[in-house]
């Protein structure tokens, strides 16, 4: 089977946001889920929220040891690296369609740490001006659909 879309959840501390996330990959056609430093997938609040959908998506957890390893991996497979950002990145809309792509989303607070921001797109989505910014969740799904619209069509 052929892999073409990751996601790759950097820091996020919340279950019910990482669970969410992994409902949502699986939905939208992604083939496998990466956790950096965050939550474990297969707590019992990560597995409730995602629905199930952590069983049938494979999802892996990796440490400062093994994350560059996985970059490394990811990018020697032509993989281009996506980056969700509040402010300042490229309209979502005008996101160049991508053969091969890990969409990589951080902790809310925090943001994208700057490992992967070096390697990444930063992308925004536009919001109404009295709109701060969407939960990492929901802005995470927005995204994932997006990226897929077109093999659903």
């Amino acid at each position: 089977k052929r892999i073409n879309r990751i996601l790759i959840l950097s820091e996020i501390q919340d279950p019910g946001n990482i669970g969410t996330l992994i409902r949502s990959a699986l939905a939208f056609g992604f083939q496998s889920v990466l956790i950096y430093a965050g939550a474990h997938p297969y707590t019992a609040k990560v597995v409730r929220s995602s629905a199930g959908a952590v069983f049938n998506i494979p999802c892996f957890y990796c440490t400062d040891q093994n994350i560059s390893t996985w970059a490394e991996l990811l990018q020697d497979n032509q993989f281009s690296f996506v980056t969700a950002e509040a402010h300042g990145g490229i309209d979502l809309e005008d996101l160049p369609p991508q053969k091969k792509v890990a969409l990589v989303l951080g902790a809310e607070v925090k943001g994208i740490d700057k490992f992967w921001q070096a390697k990444s797109t930063g992308i925004t989505i536009k919001l109404h001006p009295k709109s701060e910014s969407l939960n990492v969740a929901i802005a995470g799904s927005i995204i994932m659909y997006k990226i897929s619209a077109k093999d659903f069509r």
